[in-house]
């Protein structure tokens, strides 16, 4: 599961939609400060997930029915256990969270105002769009 993770460290993204390329260390780069801690399961699994939706970003429409499945394959983990992860991780990046500004950059207005936290969906989807946006 680690190993996985780590060698994802060494790999170059490409990214159909956009044709961008860009290097993990960015998303490593970008996930700490955004806050999440990376000594927990969901930061492997962000990791991963962003680069399954940078090779194909109709992820982003099956979060559930698609991306949770395929990153718990690889894992070797349950689908459940990969969205509670994922959540974890957002929820402790918000708990830990030092650059309002840089965060604000990034979701915007997408996060639900009854909880201050986005939700796995609307993460995702941003960073997603963040990345592809940002590093051309």
């Amino acid at each position: 599961m680690k190993n996985e993770a780590m060698q994802l460290q060494n790999n170059v993204f490409t990214t159909t939609y956009s044709e961008a390329t860009y290097d993990a260390a960015q998303l490593h780069k970008l996930l700490l400060a955004i806050g999440v801690p990376p000594n927990i399961y969901g930061y492997g699994y962000i990791i991963h997930s962003i680069e399954l939706i940078l090779r194909n970003p109709e992820y982003i429409h099956y979060i559930t029915k698609g991306l949770y499945i395929d990153v718990a394959k690889a894992f070797h983990a349950t689908p459940t256990g990969v969205e509670r992860a994922i959540r974890h991780a957002i929820n402790a990046a918000w708990l830990n969270n030092c650059d309002e500004e840089f965060i604000h950059n990034i979701f915007q207005n997408c996060i639900r105002p009854n909880k201050k936290v986005p939700s796995n969906s609307v993460f995702l989807s941003r960073l997603y769009y963040y990345i592809t946006n940002n590093y051309q």
